[in-house]
């Protein structure tokens, strides 16, 4: 065990950026406590607290995604050994959902909506997101889509909370 001391274990096992992470340890110095930090890749995370035994720490929101080594260390010496820990990657932003996203079950995209305040027309408000992270405008003729569901054929279904109906989307892909 070196100076910084030794990660036991991480908790949870995989976490987003911005979340909190409780790294046990042994060993760790945190007298020096405004030095001290936890380490993603090389990207620095926000010391929430620390003691000999825990150190928590929040993901940065820097670009940090897949497997990443976790470690930890006070100033500018050493560093404990790294542990790993998965960080996943956001693959879309401003959307409004109500209920849960559906899975296509033929190529596995995922449909997402934007739903907006009751009555709020969106120029798009369904997306479709393939397995490479690409997002596609699907519709915006669906005013405060919310439930999204496939039936055993592949035909995709939307609900609107803003005229109470269900949707079935023939062409979509």
């Amino acid at each position: 065990m070196n100076e910084a001391g030794q990660i036991v274990r991480l908790q949870p096992g995989a976490a987003i950026p911005g979340g909190e992470v409780s790294i046990e340890c042994e060993g760790f110095s945190a007298h020096d406590y405004q030095s001290c930090g936890a380490w993603f890749d090389e990207a620095r995370g926000r010391l929430v607290g620390a003691s000999s035994h825990r150190v928590l720490a929040l993901v940065p929101n820097e670009d940090v995604s897949g497997e990443v080594s976790v470690t930890i260390g006070c100033g500018d010496g050493a560093r404990s050994d790294a542990a790993r820990l998965i960080v996943g990657a956001q693959l879309i932003e401003d959307i409004h959902m109500v209920a849960n996203p559906a899975v296509d079950p033929d190529d596995g995209s995922i449909y997402v909506t934007r739903s907006g305040s009751r009555g709020q027309r969106a120029p798009v408000s369904l997306f479709r997101l393939n397995g490479v992270g690409s997002v596609t405008d699907v519709t915006g003729e669906i005013v405060n889509p919310t439930g999204l569901a496939f039936d055993h054929s592949g035909q995709l279904f939307v609900s609107s909370r803003m005229d109470g109906t269900i949707y079935r989307l023939t062409q979509f892909n």
